[in-house]
């Protein structure tokens, strides 16, 4: 048996833009998809990117369409000449998939999960967007973060925190540091 090893020039980027509200997160995703040279199309949970990506019409309107419709964009863009896809505002995005409200624990759970697994066989980068409430306080104890949080933040192979600077908005200064990049072969 000849063992078959991952071509890593093919590994899709998986990565998470996170900050507070206004700091830019839309703005440097968007020039990281220029900057990398990516063919994005973006899923606007919130209706606040304006950005000049191309924005994909979901309904979110109950847990059960929020889950089909993303599966069913996915599906689109693998088929499509988009080669990535930004999820903005992926905070709502989860909640309006897995309510806590959903008295089937189980099924929002597997909904997640069959999401994600889309997601992975897809072989489409990933761009997250996500709040603050996506940093991971102490990774090991899940009891203080969300669990499908701390999942997403070690499932992306880039991660930016995104902030600014100043008291005066004509004078502020838009950041994102790394605080993780597995540099992958694409692009």
């Amino acid at each position: 048996m000849v063992l078959k090893l991952k071509d890593r020039n093919t590994t899709p980027r998986k990565v998470l833009f996170y900050g507070k509200d206004g700091v830019g997160k839309s703005t440097r995703a968007a020039q990281y998809v220029a900057v990398k040279r990516l063919k994005a199309v973006c899923v606007d949970v919130d209706e606040t990117n304006f950005t000049d990506l191309p924005i994909v019409d979901v309904d979110f309107s109950n847990p059960l369409k929020a889950y089909q419709n993303m599966l069913r964009v996915i599906d689109e863009v693998k088929k499509s000449e988009y080669d990535t896809l930004v999820i903005d505002g992926v905070g709502s995005w989860i909640q309006y998939m897995t309510p806590k409200k959903d008295p089937y624990m189980a099924m929002r759970n597997a909904r997640f999960n069959e999401v994600m697994k889309e997601l992975r066989n897809s072989k489409l980068n990933v761009i997250l967007i996500a709040q603050v409430d996506f940093y991971v306080e102490d990774p090991g104890k899940e009891e203080k973060n969300n669990k499908m949080v701390v999942y997403l933040n070690g499932w992306v192979n880039e991660k930016y925190y995104c902030s600014r600077e100043g008291d005066n908005p004509k004078n502020y200064q838009y950041k994102c540091v790394a605080e993780k990049k597995r540099e992958v072969g694409v692009n």
